[in-house]
């Protein structure tokens, strides 16, 4: 079988494409149609969300989602309340509209490296026939950073597959659906990489600041003063953590790429805050000014973070330093929080409500902890 694929006009360097297949490869029997469990599992890296799309009263609406566990995980930690899936079940499309329809009426799959950069919502259609593709949910494919995703005609509607990466080769799973534009089809599905260890086990206690203190922390780690400089001692990641960032084919992590940085005593906002031994809460490291800490931390010395480009890279906002006599712990989240109160827990907040002082708020929540 022989299949060939033509890329639509380019809009801000993106294509979309529309492959043209053989008829043996197409999906034509419900016995042989993957499930949606299957194709996410498969769309690697980053493959973290299916729907099915079904034809009905000459509409395309959403018949069922899949959703993999770690992505749930992610979503809820961010303080989302609703996923992509559930969100995408308000929309409907005519048969040849936005990408869901065309790829239904074309009975063409289309491959689309970055749903985002479509932020006109609109390219010229691959078969120029004067219509244009649209993609009606680019607004929900930035509030879930969503990027590359492929649309699978079947004989009763369409099947929408979508991963949080860039995705620069076509997985070996949907190899039968590429053409000659397309991205290649990589030779071997790549192994899902394994993220460092904490040198040491973390504190108990640290896992629970993560886990259970905080409102959605995504890590910890543990800075130890060594005569005056704070170096990295620990850190904790929770599964879902991990199993998201190994879905994305990534190696490392911001607790990882944290390990070779140290601070002197009074050097950015870790060396800051054990020098003042005040609690530093910053909402968004990956904006935050010397400025804003010492604003925050009521003192006349300013301090910059270090690692804001760490922080962006691993989508790091929101961040609790608390000091000890002997260093200190630090958790961060993905979500941005406005202050310390919305940062913690119900119940943490509620326990260090009116207490300023470092050694009375990390008091607190030790007890809180055991």
């Amino acid at each position: 079988a022989s299949s060939q694929a033509f890329p639509a006009a380019g809009f801000l360097g993106i294509h979309i494409y529309f492959l043209l297949l053989a008829p043996c490869t197409a999906m034509s029997h419900a016995s042989t149609q993957p499930s949606l469990k299957e194709l996410v599992d498969n769309f690697y890296p980053g493959g973290c969300y299916g729907i099915e799309w079904q034809l009905s009263d000459g509409m395309l609406t959403q018949k069922e989602h899949y959703n993999p566990q770690w992505r749930i995980d992610a979503i809820r930690a961010k303080g989302l309340t609703s996923l992509y899936t559930e969100r995408s079940q308000g929309y409907f499309f005519d048969v040849g509209q936005g990408l869901v329809g065309k790829a239904f009426a074309t009975q063409e799959p289309i491959f689309v490296p970055d749903l985002q950069a479509l932020n006109t919502e609109s390219v010229m259609d691959a078969m120029q026939s004067g219509n244009s593709t649209e993609f009606l949910r680019a607004s929900l494919a930035k509030e879930f950073d969503l990027h590359s995703a492929i649309f699978l005609p079947v004989p009763t509607g369409v099947l929408e597959v979508g991963s949080v990466a860039f995705m620069t080769t076509l997985p070996p799973f949907f190899s039968q659906y590429a053409g000659t534009s397309t991205p290649p089809v990589a030779d071997t599905l790549p192994a899902q990489p394994t993220l460092r260890a904490s040198t040491v086990p973390p504190p108990a206690f640290l896992q629970k600041l993560v886990e259970e203190l905080s409102s959605a922390g995504c890590y910890g780690i543990e800075w130890r003063d060594h005569g005056g400089i704070l170096t990295y001692r620990s850190h904790f990641n929770p599964q879902w953590r991990i199993d998201g960032l190994r879905q994305e084919g990534l190696d490392a992590a911001f607790t990882t790429e944290s390990m070779s940085f140290t601070f002197e005593k009074g050097e950015g906002l870790v060396g800051s805050a054990f020098a003042n031994q005040s609690v530093l809460f910053t909402r968004d490291v990956q904006e935050v000014t010397p400025d804003d800490v010492k604003v925050s931390m009521q003192s006349g010395n300013g301090a910059a973070f270090l690692r804001a480009d760490v922080a962006r890279k691993f989508g790091i906002h929101s961040m609790l330093l608390l000091p000890s006599a002997h260093g200190v712990l630090e958790v961060g989240s993905v979500k941005t929080f406005d202050d310390l109160q919305a940062f913690l827990s119900e119940r943490a907040a509620e326990a260090v409500s009116g207490k300023t002082a470092a050694a009375d708020i990390l008091s607190v929540l030790e007890a809180l902890a055991c």
